[in-house]
């Protein structure tokens, strides 16, 4: 989307503004080496292309499937393709805990 990310995170020990911060941060780093942050394609005011803060959801179990079926079809919402990167790891079908933990 490009004005706006969702970003799906299972329970971690890491209070989730500085694993949201280090997203933005990396992702901003990422954009630098690929030449295509806007302040190096001619917008110099551009500093930072993330807004203060974020809006954090914590969901309940039963809210799991229909809030991932909601971001997976955002894009086509605004008659954009499907949107797949190698960065992200799916949210598995059928494990509707927030508690999942993809590297357990």
């Amino acid at each position: 989307m490009p004005q706006h990310v969702h970003l799906f995170v299972g329970r971690t020990a890491t209070d989730i503004r500085t694993v949201i911060g280090d997203f933005k941060r990396f992702a901003t780093m990422e954009l630098y080496r690929q030449n295509i942050h806007p302040a190096q394609l001619g917008t110099p005011q551009c500093t930072t292309i993330w807004a203060r803060g974020c809006w954090c959801v914590y969901l309940h179990a039963a809210d799991v499937q229909r809030v991932t079926a909601y971001i997976n079809r955002n894009p086509m919402r605004d008659k954009l393709p499907p949107q797949h990167w190698n960065c992200v790891t799916p949210w598995p079908a059928g494990n509707d805990s927030p508690d999942y933990n993809r590297a357990g």
